[in-house]
């Protein structure tokens, strides 16, 4: 999968916000529809070159589904949601999940200074986890 990444074209962004400094799951609702509107709208000028947009999310959190359904109403036109997507069927889903993991694992890592021990075991250590996963995805990042 890695390799994967590497080659292909993809960017993301990556959203954060902070549970610990907000009460409540509905409390994250409104920081986080911001940020993914705002990606939205900075990205126009590439979204409005594309007849369609299809997202593709596999239901796991509703109130996330619900989010990116608000989000993605400036495209309501345009917008369709991919019904029953599993990772097995679609590779740039698999990257999508695959970066959400590195970047955890890079906020965790800041955070704590180490990593878990399954984590040190899967990545060889955190120097090879910045060198050889968190350098080649921070290439893809939107800048």
């Amino acid at each position: 999968m890695m390799v994967f990444l590497r080659t292909c074209e993809v960017e993301y962004e990556c959203f954060k916000i902070d549970k610990n400094l907000i009460g409540s799951r509905q409390a994250l609702h409104d920081p986080l529809l911001q940020q993914i509107v705002g990606f939205l709208v900075r990205q126009m000028d590439d979204f409005n070159a594309y007849d369609a947009i299809k997202v593709y999310y596999d239901n796991g959190q509703h109130e996330l589904a619900a989010l990116l359904k608000e989000a993605f109403a400036i495209y309501a036109s345009r917008t369709q949601f991919v019904k029953d997507v599993s990772p097995e069927k679609y590779k740039l889903f698999q990257v999508a999940d695959l970066a959400c993991t590195l970047e955890l694992t890079r906020l965790k890592l800041e955070e704590t200074g180490a990593l878990s021990p399954s984590e040190y075991q899967f990545f060889g250590g955190s120097k090879n986890f910045r060198k050889n996963f968190l350098k080649p995805l921070m290439r893809k990042r939107k800048t």
